[in-house]
Parts: structure tokens; sequence; C-alpha cells
């Protein structure tokens, strides 16, 4: 079974990941300091030559024998040389193979007086220069420190192959970095994953309880413990509950609510279909036929909204946009609805200030508009006024407003209007309740959305009837 990234393995990767940045930072930091104070820049063959230089001065001020001298700098190399083979490579001298030179000369004229037993004869050191220096000496790499004696006379030379810097370098990586990281990585990473699996027990029951639960158990979930980063998603999840849970009703509403509209202009043009058959005379006749009209006219409204309801909630809906002149499209549909205003004797007007272009879908823009219209001419009375203008609304945007002298929306009911199959309880239309389904302002709200614009509703001029504002995007 392929299952999908696990927050479990990210956190601990990523701390992980931390943790070894810094072991890695600790750890470069850490060799680099102990190479500094073993390899070619400490002090350690100063320390050991600066040592020798005071009994160099003094054997060879009592003139002593030289062999005395010889003597005394062959053992005291042999101690050097087993101090510094264990102190940077943790073993014996005759373990390491470690060889030291050390070379005394005159400080005048440059005459070397003794040198280390162990040295070849053939070997030739560099002329002395006080301070440091890499050398290469029978084809090796040596780190070479010079001193001069304290009373200036001769110089003191201690020299170390390079590569036993690096194999202290070596031991220290081994022993102190490595070594302890594979034991410390893995125990780390067993530790940090039972604390994150701790961490992330909550939500394991959360979603244990939310797996559980009856699909038609809608209620908030009630969790005993809230965490701090469980409580916004527990808050979330409530509240995306409560929106389904109104949603379904909503849904379940509407389909009674469209079985019922779409059950009573059925009836309307069967009935009246029989008595248009069954008419006497022909005033009748036209009485029936009226009525069959009128609810051949209520079923195609409400399937027409249906559709476009469903056709902009479709996941492959892809409106086209093409660059318009709004005034004209609001004009020709003022036009085409003027029919029904003129049958109710309403006054129907339209006003504009300039020529304003928009970004447009003609389907959607001409469903909004027409939707907002009919509603104004639907819910004012006879002999009464509509007025529609196209206005530029701040420096970005047009305006559409249609204003009626109709029976309005109260000011609590405004907002709620938009949400899908909601109808105002108690709004009239000539005495009767108010013919649809809750669709019509949804679908404007969506298609007014579809263009990046807002719908705005306000209790009309004198606090008689209603304004609808549609804002779109001006083309830029």
């Amino acid at each position: 079974m392929i299952q999908g990234p696990s927050l479990l393995k990210r956190l601990l990767l990523g701390q992980l990941a931390i943790l070894i940045a810094f072991a890695s930072f600790a750890a470069v930091n850490f060799i680099w300091q102990f190479y500094r104070e073993q390899g070619p820049l400490s002090g350690a063959l100063f320390r050991y030559a600066n040592k020798l230089g005071p009994v160099v001065d003094r054997l060879q001020s009592e003139q002593a024998d030289p062999k005395v001298l010889t003597n005394f700098v062959s053992t005291y190399g042999e101690l050097v040389q087993e101090d510094l083979s264990i102190e940077k490579t943790g073993k014996s001298a005759t373990q390491s193979g470690l060889n030291i030179i050390i070379a005394i000369s005159l400080a005048e004229s440059g005459k070397e007086l003794v040198r280390s037993a162990n040295t070849a004869a053939d070997i030739r050191l560099p002329k002395p220069e006080l301070g440091i220096q890499q050398v290469q000496i029978a084809n090796k790499s040596w780190h070479l420190a010079t001193v001069l004696s304290p009373n200036g006379k001769h110089y003191i030379q201690f020299a170390e192959p390079q590569d036993i810097a690096f194999a202290g370098v070596k031991l220290v990586l081994l022993e102190y970095i490595v070594y302890p990281l594979t034991i410390f990585l893995p125990m780390s990473a067993l530790l940090m994953g039972l604390v994150i699996h701790f961490g992330l027990k909550p939500i394991n029951s959360l979603t244990k309880k939310i797996e559980q639960r009856d699909p038609n158990n809608l209620t908030p979930l009630n969790v005993e413990r809230l965490d701090a980063e469980t409580k916004p998603l527990i808050k979330a999840i409530n509240a995306l509950m409560v929106k389904l849970k109104r949603t379904l009703e909503l849904e379940r509403s509407f389909l009674a609510d469209a079985a019922h509209e779409l059950r009573t202009p059925l009836a309307v043009i069967q009935a009246q279909s029989h008595l248009l058959e069954t008419a006497a005379n022909q005033s009748e006749r036209e009485k029936s036929a009226r009525k069959l009209e009128l609810g051949v006219a209520r079923a195609a409204s409400l399937i027409e909204k249906l559709l476009a309801g469903a056709q902009m909630n479709s996941e492959d809906f892809k409106p086209q946009f093409e660059q318009l002149v709004v005034n004209n499209l609001v004009q020709e549909r003022v036009a085409a609805l003027s029919v029904l205003a003129v049958k109710k004797q309403i006054d129907l007007s339209f006003h504009q200030t300039e020529m304003l272009e928009a970004a447009v879908s003609k389907a959607l823009f001409v469903s909004a508009f027409d939707n907002v219209l009919d509603n104004a001419i639907r819910f004012t009375p006879e002999f009464g006024s509509i007025t529609v203008s196209v206005s530029r609304h701040g420096k970005q945007e047009i305006e559409i407003a249609v204003v009626d002298s109709g029976i309005g929306i109260q000011q609590e009911e405004q907002e709620k209007v938009f949400e899908r199959f909601h109808r105002v309880i108690g709004r009239e239309q000539n005495g009767h309740q108010p013919v649809g389904s809750g669709l019509g302002l949804s679908i404007v709200k969506q298609a007014i959305q579809t263009h990046g614009g807002t719908v705005h509703l306000q209790t009309g001029p004198s606090n008689i009837g209603l304004l609808v504002q549609l804002r779109i995007p001006l083309k830029q």
C-alpha cells in the first residue's frame, strides 16, 4: 500500500538534520582547534626546542666533551619523540613509527654541532631560519621549528613529519567524533521519534475519533483536552461541520423546494392544458392560455436557474472573457426585459455617464444582470419605477446599479439572500408568497465574483425599495 508523506518522518528528519548540522559544526571547530594545537601552527615544537636551549648553552660554555651533548640530545630526542607520539596518536613512538630530528648549530658560522642519532647522515637540513617552516627532507614533508638559544649563540632545530599532525587529527576524529556519533545519532533518532510520536498522539486520537464517527453525525467534536496546536484544528473542523450541516440542510430544503416549485407549474400546465382543451368559449380558452403561459414561464425560469447554478459549480466550468462595452450590454438587456416592465406599467429607465469597457464573460454577466432586473420587476408593484445606471466607481471599477420602488429586503436579511436556496420569509409579491427557489441572488454573487467583482445590497432612496450594485474591474 502506497502511503503519503509522513509528518513523523518529516519532523524526525528535520531534527536529525539540525542535530547533524550542529554536530558537524562542532566537529569541524574542534578539529581545527586541535590541529592548531597539535599541527604546524602549534607551539609544541617551539616548547621542546626552547627547553633544550639553556642546556646547550651551559654545556657549550663549560666546554664539555662533545659526546656529552650528543648523548643528551639523543636522550632528550627519545623522550620528546615518545611524548609527541602518545600526545598525537595515542601510541608509543615504536608503534606509530614517529621519528623526529633535532639539530644544533652555531649561530655565527652555521656549523652543525650535533644531530639526533636517528637521523641518516645524508639528510640535509635547510639553513636555519627562525620560526616554523614546511620543508622537504628525504622526499617527505616535515614541519621544522627553529629557535635561538638564550645566549644567542646556538640554533636549535626540531623537525617532525607532517603526517603526524594529520594522524593526530584522524585519531581525534575517530575516537572523539565518529565513534561517539555512530552511537549518539541512532539513540537520538530513537528518542526523538518517541517524543514526536507522543507529541502527535492527540492528532492520532482525533483521527481515530473522526474515523469512528457516523457519516450522518455532523455535531461538533467534543475533545476533552485541547492542546495549543490542536485547538485551531478542532475549531476549524467544528466550524466546517456546522457549515456542512447547514449546507446539507439547505440542499435538502432546496430539493424539497425545487420539487414543490416544479410540481406547481407542471400541475398548472397540466390543468390549464385540460381546461384549454375543454373550454366552453373563447374567453375561458384565453384565460387558460394565459395561466398556461405563466406556468411554462415559471418552470422555464426555475430550470434555467438550476442549470446556471450547476454549471458554475462544476469543476470543468471555465468562462470565456472578452473586452466589451458594458454600457451597450446592459442597455441591450434592459431593452429585452422591458416587455415585463410594460406589462406591469413600470417606469423602467436607463442612465449612463460614460462608455466603460471591461473583461466580461457575456453569458455569466447576462445571467447575473437579468436575475437582478427580473427580481426588481417582479417585486415592484404596478405603476412603480426602476432605474438602471452604469457609472465609474472609484478609479478601477464599473458600477451597474439597479434601484426599484418595490417592497425591498429588510437589512438583517440582505446578507442572507446571497446564500443558496435562501428565501426571504414574508416577502410577498402582489399579496402572494414569492415565486422562486432562492437561487437568483446566489447566482448573481457567484457570477460577479467570477469577474473579480462584488455585489452590494442596501435599502433604496427614502427607505423605499432596494438598491443592487454590481461592481466589476475596469479594463486596464
